[in-house]
């Protein structure tokens, strides 16, 4: 057990990493936009194009690995690779079929479908955001490749390099925009995007002939393993359109707003969703591959045990996070995106937003972990009602909360409902296991949040006291401010683990450091 322990977490660091500079990228593509465009009429647009092409393309992606990796890992076992390449040919040839006539439609319907999604914009704004939304809309083709690809790479335990993926798409992004911004304007960033696709399937191919995997080329919509693989797809990929179709519901309402105000949203939520998708990215890529081989196997116990350390790590990781963001908040926004057309007005409303999108960190990483448990058994039902019932509380929620507190109860509202649909998921998981949530696992959370408080108060009186320097709102300042407060925080928080003896500090901080110093030898 303590083998398959220091596997799981070495894996999960590796993808924690790749993860974490994905989610790095994407936020200097951000820093980027702020700069060139700042917080107005052409952003506004982008980010109401983008949010469906780029919901459609992380759906498609998520839930055909949901259903490809237990499909994938049952044919590896009984049938081996030639039969796995086989039907990896057959679905990649259909669903790329498919998503072109998809993608096609959707471009020749876009006036229509920004209407929709962004109603309370206005004519000028309609129609960049319509043009952008044809181009954005092909990217989805590239999503059912990427799935297939990287879920055959997770079921032969490489995890690295599929992370990576979205890394090598944003840099591509930020080097397209940078060179063509004032010749393509705001497009650049959407061309950049578009062609990214391309660099995210050709980096997936060398670790695929390393399996010997080989393209078989066969069409059948007929076939067995393609209708198997559309039924257990159809459901999650609702229930991930479900799961952030808050984002499109919080965008509808903030086209109502002042203008400005779905910028500030996008580039707060940007962060907060960054960090929730390098844990739930990277704990969720390990953990699946994992829960489907204990259900085949019907290995219940070890199960439960393997979320149990899933469930430990990322609450090291968001708590301290959350608390980081709260108290960081302006600084961290201010060092990030205030220069060129992004004004200390903007900063003041993006940061605000983070703090709320922060309570909810932990909920919102650990949920997609917890579902994965369901999809394991083939059980695509259960996560489907959950986040339908999620999604609707939302609703309410913003609605709600934006009367009372304008753009900001948006954000808050996503944070409370992550909460509900942890309490929620905890309860239906232990119908299906058993009981998981058991006293070592409360302690251990115990101990971390102390932990996380005390580091809080030794960082809230470092920011005190900080705060009267004169330069405290230069950029030197406010990366002093940032780099100390970290070392602070990260020493306060190192030492009341120590005092409390907090379970595994020493196994996890010597997994993830053997994993960094053996990264070159582990990602060829």
């Amino acid at each position: 057990m303590l083998k398959n322990k220091g596997e799981s977490i070495k894996n999960s660091s590796l993808s924690l990493l790749a993860l974490s500079l994905s989610a790095a990228s994407q936020v200097i593509v951000q820093i980027v936009i702020a700069y060139l465009y700042g917080a107005g009429i052409e952003t506004d647009a982008f980010f109401v194009a983008f949010i469906i092409p780029l919901l459609l393309f992380w759906a498609i992606q998520n839930s055909s690995k949901i259903s490809i990796v237990p499909m994938f890992t049952e044919i590896l076992d009984n049938e081996g690779k030639e039969t796995l390449w086989q039907v990896a040919g057959v679905l990649l040839t259909v669903s790329t079929f498919f998503l072109i006539i998809f993608a096609t439609i959707a471009s020749f319907l876009s006036p229509y479908i920004i209407s929709i999604i962004a109603p309370g914009l206005d004519t000028k704004t309609s129609l960049i955001a319509a043009n952008i939304f044809r181009i954005l809309s092909f990217i989805v083709v590239f999503a059912g490749i990427i799935a297939i690809w990287v879920s055959i790479q997770n079921i032969f335990s490489r995890f690295f390099v599929p992370a990576m993926n979205n890394f090598e798409r944003t840099v591509f992004v930020i080097i397209v925009t940078v060179i063509f911004y004032k010749s393509l304007g705001i497009y650049a960033v959407a061309m950049g995007f578009l062609m990214g696709g391309v660099i995210q399937c050709l980096v997936l191919l060398p670790g695929l002939w390393k399996e010997g995997y080989r393209y078989r080329y066969h069409f059948s919509i007929n076939d067995s393993n393609v209708r198997l693989f559309f039924g257990l797809t159809f459901l999650p990929f609702l229930s991930l359109i479900i799961r952030q179709g808050n984002t499109v519901v919080d965008r509808i309402l903030a086209s109502f707003l002042s203008t400005g105000s779905i910028s500030a949203l996008s580039y707060s939520y940007t962060i907060a969703n960054g960090f929730i998708l390098i844990v739930s990215g990277g704990l969720f890529a390990v953990s699946l591959p994992e829960f489907s081989r204990y259900a085949v196997r019907k290995k219940i116990n070890e199960m439960k045990d393997a979320l149990i350390l899933n469930l430990k790590v990322a609450s090291i990781i968001t708590f301290p996070l959350t608390v980081l963001l709260i108290l960081l908040g302006r600084p961290i926004i201010r060092l990030i995106y205030e220069r060129g057309a992004f004004d200390s007005t903007a900063t003041e409303l993006t940061s605000s937003l983070l703090s709320y999108y922060a309570i909810g960190i932990f909920f919102l990483s650990v949920v997609p972990v917890m579902l994965g448990v369901f999809y394991a058994f083939k059980d695509t039902v259960t996560p489907f009602i959950h986040l339908l019932i999620v999604f609707f509380t939302n609703i309410v929620l913003a609605f709600v909360l934006m009367k009372l507190m304008g753009i900001r109860g948006l954000a808050l509202a996503l944070s409370l409902a992550g909460i509900f649909s942890f309490v929620r998921i905890s309860y239906i998981i232990k119908k299906k296991i058993g009981h998981v949530f058991d006293r070592t696992l409360f302690l251990f959370w115990f101990k971390t949040l102390v932990s996380t408080i005390v580091m809080g108060i030794g960082i809230w009186f470092f920011i005190g006291w900080f705060s009267k320097e004169v330069s405290y709102i230069s950029l030197i300042g406010n990366i002093k401010l940032v780099i100390l407060s970290l070392c602070i925080g990260f020493a306060v928080f190192s030492i009341s683990a120590y005092i409390l003896k907090l379970e595994g500090r020493k196994f996890i901080v010597r997994k993830v450091y053997s994993t960094l110093t053996h990264l070159g030898e582990i990602s060829k």
